[in-house]
């Protein structure tokens, strides 16, 4: 682990360890990890976070548990055979 890598868990963890929440890096040079995370981060972006001008915290939680809620019910993934996640997860 690099020194950069120290500097950003050090500053990031402490919020999250205050709400028992414990965070989980991907693994360096693991692709399959990184094309999940990237394809999630780039369907937020596209589908919440360019379209709305947020006037609360509250406002972006709540768009942000109803789009999840779309995204993992009712939109089919190509890479799941366009199933949904859950409807997926249900076969497997």
């Amino acid at each position: 682990m690099c020194d950069d890598e120290c500097f950003v868990a050090s500053y990031i963890t402490p919020p999250y360890t205050e709400k028992c929440i414990k965070l989980k890096l991907i693994k360096p040079c693991n692709s399959f990890q990184n094309r999940v995370v990237e394809r999630f981060s780039r369907s937020y972006q596209a589908e919440i976070l360019d379209l709305y001008l947020f006037e609360s915290l509250q406002q972006v939680r709540d768009i942000t548990d109803e789009w999840l809620d779309i995204y993992h019910y009712e939109r089919p993934h190509k890479a799941l055979g366009e199933q949904t996640p859950m409807s997926y997860l249900e076969v497997v």
